[in-house]
């Protein structure tokens, strides 16, 4: 193992469990290099992932709509703005933040995050189809708050992802 980071978030994403350590022992003896294996964990083992994906209620518009945002958006997002940009209630973010497993506030700034990037970058893939819903909310969000420091921040980033996004339909 190259560092304690390392090993750590190896640890985070098998949760422990022996079968995915030795998934994971396994790819590095047949010489994929941690680094890769740590960026492209979905991809090396998606069985780690799919288990978690198959607990999530994805008929439920709250829930998506609260993971879409966190996976499209790089902001960070407390459980009230989630809430103002979502349409949901903070208490519906709060719960669905509590009923996953992955997600976490952090004490401190009270942001939420997803305890490893791989995890992330899965739902990202999962919900890739949501990103142009995503942008449209923070759009709308953002231009109800123009003299915030975030809307000057964020609105010409949105309106240039929102254009390339359409030419890629077209």
């Amino acid at each position: 193992m190259k560092n304690d980071s390392d090993i750590q978030e190896i640890q985070k994403v098998t949760k422990g469990v022996p079968g995915h350590i030795a998934s994971v022992r396994r790819l590095i003896v047949a010489g994929t290099q941690i680094s890769d294996l740590l960026n492209n964990l979905p991809s090396h083992l998606p069985g780690l992932f799919e288990l978690e994906w198959s607990q999530i209620n994805t008929a439920d518009p709250h829930l998506l709509a609260v993971l879409s945002l966190l996976v499209h958006d790089d902001d960070e997002h407390t459980p009230e703005s989630v809430a103002d940009i979502t349409g949901c209630s903070p208490k519906d973010v709060l719960g669905i933040v509590d009923a996953l497993e992955f997600l976490q506030i952090n004490s401190t700034s009270k942001s939420i995050f997803f305890k490893h990037g791989s995890i992330r970058e899965f739902i990202h893939t999962r919900l890739a189809n949501t990103r142009p819903k995503v942008l449209e909310q923070l759009m709308k969000h953002y231009s109800a708050h123009p003299d915030s420091s975030r809307a000057r921040a964020q609105l010409p980033a949105l309106l240039s992802l929102q254009s390339e996004d359409k030419k890629l339909v077209e």
